[in-house]
């Protein structure tokens, strides 16, 4: 069968990492009939992945530029529905379900699309922009008519924002789906690792508050001993009757210890809490920027200590 009298199909990407389906079609011509719904496996960039047929009978006027380059589904690569049922969320966001086989390979990885100045239509967007950096660059508007022109670029540029938008969700999306999900698989690691460090400092730190702690009253219970004695004295012509035997004033704990594994000290910080408000200096003080902009815009016409002013910008609205 040549490519000429070859079924032309768009397919999406399935995620083996994510369990989801690509955001973006791709099309493909196929060796056999296809259906929508059929799970396949596509060839991908030297290697292959599996794939949900979304669209049949794609016309070939959408591959005219780059005819060439579209791959072909071989005959029998369908996925035999001999294994298990998942639930996916697909691009459109409603519930579905694809038969796919049991993963064989725990390091597979999902198939997402890095490089978008290798797509034909980001490139077409480049030379668009390109060009309508040059007309601003050039551009003198001395009347309205000037202001007309102008207007259909800021028109057409509202445009090409969209699409570029577009665009980057389709790239930007699957990446992190796929981000996502291994973020929340190392989280579950991070979290209990996190919690032991975090319990094991503060039992050091409280350990060694509580030996201070007893170091000092320790030290404190002999002064006041040496005191009593001193005023006993001066009281009984230098005669001392007071125990004045000094209690064992425990060992200040190490500042640093080394292990065949690794090493612990400590050192000050220092850090600071707001007691009084009213007493901080005004240079360290910060407006809210944000609540005076939403109140601004609210409407409110006095601030004390703030101009409130209007100014003039374009709104440009798209056809």
């Amino acid at each position: 069968m040549t490519t000429e009298t070859k079924q032309l199909v768009k397919v999406r990407y399935f995620s083996e990492t994510t369990k989801t389906l690509s955001p973006r079609e791709y099309t493909y011509f196929t060796d056999e009939e296809l259906t929508v719904g059929d799970v396949v496996i596509v060839p991908v960039k030297g290697t292959t992945g599996k794939a949900k047929v979304s669209a049949t009978g794609v016309p070939e006027s959408e591959i005219e530029k780059f005819r060439d380059a579209v791959k072909t589904i071989p005959a029998g690569s369908i996925v035999k529905p001999e294994t298990v049922e998942l639930p996916l969320m697909s691009a459109e966001g409603k519930n579905s379900v694809v038969i796919i086989e049991p993963v064989n390979n725990p390091q597979e990885s999902a198939l997402v699309n890095i490089n978008p100045f290798g797509d034909a239509a980001v490139v077409s967007l480049v030379t668009e922009v390109n060009k309508l950096q040059e007309y601003a660059v050039n551009r003198v508007i001395l009347n309205d008519d000037d202001v007309r022109l102008a207007t259909d670029d800021l028109s057409t540029m509202a445009t090409l924002k969209k699409t570029l938008a577009a665009k980057y969700r389709e790239y930007s999306v699957p990446i992190n789906n796929c981000l996502s999900t291994v973020r929340a698989a190392f989280d579950l690691v991070n979290k209990p690792l996190a919690e032991a460090d975090s319990i094991t400092r503060t039992k050091i730190l409280s350990y060694r508050q509580e030996a201070e702690r007893r170091r000092r009253e320790a030290e404190e219970i002999n002064r006041q001993k040496e005191e009593l004695a001193r005023r006993e004295a001066a009281l009984n012509e230098g005669v001392i009757t007071v125990d004045t035997t000094p209690v064992d004033v425990p060992r200040a704990p190490a500042t640093k210890i080394h292990t065949e594994v690794g090493s612990m000290g400590t050192m000050k910080v220092r850090k600071w809490v707001i007691t009084d408000i009213n007493l901080i200096p005004r240079q360290y003080m910060l407006v809210n920027e944000s609540l005076v902009t939403q109140l601004v815009k609210k409407g409110i016409q006095e601030i004390p200590g703030i101009e409130i002013y209007e100014d003039e910008v374009l709104r440009v609205s798209a056809r």
